[in-house]
């Protein structure tokens, strides 16, 4: 739980931060988050991708990914 919340936080600003068309890649290279018109579509290395309608949404989907890079290692 406080590696979820730690990610969380990272990537926040950023992701909360986008235009329309503009993508931002996730610390660690374990993918990326791009703002698209109808939300945000998320993508991660090894196949994942998410498509959700709002910025908390894309957070956690984001965070999930830095979690799971973090135990992998």
């Amino acid at each position: 739980p406080l590696e979820l919340m730690a990610a969380r936080r990272q990537i926040e600003g950023a992701i909360t931060n986008l235009q329309v068309g503009e993508s931002w890649n996730l610390p660690g290279k374990v993918g990326w988050v791009k703002r698209t018109p109808g939300g945000y579509f998320v993508q991660g290395n090894g196949g994942f991708t998410a498509s959700v309608r709002t910025a908390s949404e894309a957070i956690a989907a984001a965070a999930q990914l830095l979690v799971k890079k973090g135990l992998d290692k």
